[in-house]
């Protein structure tokens, strides 16, 4: 922001490219400080939804997603529309047919 304005332009973009379906983010944060953008990618064809977490200062810079690792933070099949509900550092997503909860522990 500048003078109360965003930016015509994008100071920072991801190499990630979301589907037709794209996404819907969600912020977090502790106060003021490691905001992280929140997004879900859709996977077409019914394949397993993909948890993204990108600085929120650079979204060029992913810093987790939920294939890294391997099955043990599998999303099912992402639910149109779901959004990335975040608290007490925790993420809880909702999938076609379960509730994934995401927590740093």
């Amino acid at each position: 922001m500048s003078n109360g304005q965003l930016s015509k332009f994008p100071i920072a973009t991801s190499t990630n490219v979301f589907g037709h379906r794209g996404s819907e983010p969600t912020i977090s944060a502790n106060g003021t400080h490691n905001a992280i953008l929140w997004a879900i990618e859709y996977v077409t064809g019914g394949g397993n939804g993909v948890l993204h977490a990108y600085d929120a200062t650079d979204v060029s810079r992913e810093i987790y997603n939920s294939l890294q690792s391997g099955t043990r933070d599998t999303l099912g099949s992402a639910a149109k529309f779901s959004v990335p509900t975040v608290v007490n550092g925790r993420v809880y997503v909702g999938a076609q047919s379960q509730l994934a909860i995401f927590a740093n522990h």
